[in-house]
């Protein structure tokens, strides 16, 4: 079976448990037409109040303590099958499921022509979930985001290796506590700038020369600044509004979340979570 992920995505707010398993991942030959809506699967997603701090100048009050389904390991152990946040799949996978929909409705009609076309379509979303392919190329600049909470691994920093390199991309870095952050852009990767931003003050260790970076912490920034972590992209609100602002109102594309932060984690086509996020991105038309 495909490596499904490169960056291990434990959600502290959930049961891994009761997220896919990489069976339910691969399963949509069988798949029967779905009954439930996008709407019902996606309500209960909004909403949350975030995590994220924006503007405070009093010291936020962080009382939350992980339990042990919080403490993530590293990569190598963590296994598929919590490897993808639910909401993530569940958006690209009932948005599959109103193609096939429409689809088998053009079939019984015997419209040929725009069943074949939708087929194409059909293979290719799904081709852009299984398999590392390039997203779509784009002129705009989009807005990656990793946010963690804090590092349990010492002054060891977090590898974030950047693949896309399908258009303009700005990197935004976002923790709580002070991390190290170590950037790695692959070749063709164009960063216009890196913005690292949390409560505490944030540190970018290594990154290719001639790549701005812009830090907002609590005591460097007159208290402007912003954080998010986990899975949960409900609770990056402020966030979102913070990276709108510094950048002329561009949101946040792409957001990879935890708790602790992993060892590495990959933005780009080789990490299967990502690609959802690119996809639902462009099917809201984002």
């Amino acid at each position: 079976a495909e490596d499904l992920i490169d960056c291990p995505a434990p959600n502290p707010d959930e049961d891994p448990s009761v997220g896919p398993t990489e069976e339910d991942c691969y399963a949509e030959r069988s798949a029967p037409i779905g009954l439930t809506s996008t709407a019902e699967t996606t309500e209960g997603i909004e909403g949350s109040k975030g995590h994220a701090r924006r503007r405070i100048r009093e010291v936020p009050h962080e009382t939350h303590q992980p339990d042990a389904m919080e403490s993530v390991e590293d990569s190598s152990s963590v296994t598929d099958e919590i490897a993808i946040a639910p909401a993530d799949f569940a958006v690209y996978y009932q948005n599959l499921l109103e193609l096939r929909r429409l689809h088998a409705e053009y079939v019984i009609a015997e419209q040929t022509r725009p069943a074949r076309r939708l087929k194409e379509r059909i293979a290719s979303l799904e081709k852009q979930f299984r398999y590392p392919i390039p997203a779509p190329e784009h002129q705009e600049p989009v807005v990656h985001a990793v946010g963690v909470y804090s590092s349990h691994r010492g002054d060891n920093p977090i590898h974030v290796r950047v693949t896309d390199d399908s258009g303009p991309v700005v990197l935004v870095l976002s923790a709580y506590s002070a991390v190290k952050w170590d950037v790695e852009v692959s070749e063709g990767v164009q960063i216009d700038v890196v913005i690292c931003t949390g409560y505490d003050h944030q540190q970018v260790v290594s990154i290719p020369e001639g790549i701005p970076v812009l830090y907002f912490d609590y005591e460097q920034s007159s208290g402007e600044y912003a954080y998010a972590y986990g899975a949960d992209r409900s609770k990056w609100g402020e966030l979102d509004q913070f990276v709108a602002t510094q950048t002329g109102g561009l949101p946040i594309t792409t957001g990879l979340g935890w708790y602790y932060a992993p060892e590495s984690c990959e933005i780009g086509p080789g990490n299967v979570r990502w690609r959802l996020q690119m996809l639902n991105s462009s099917a809201a038309g984002k």
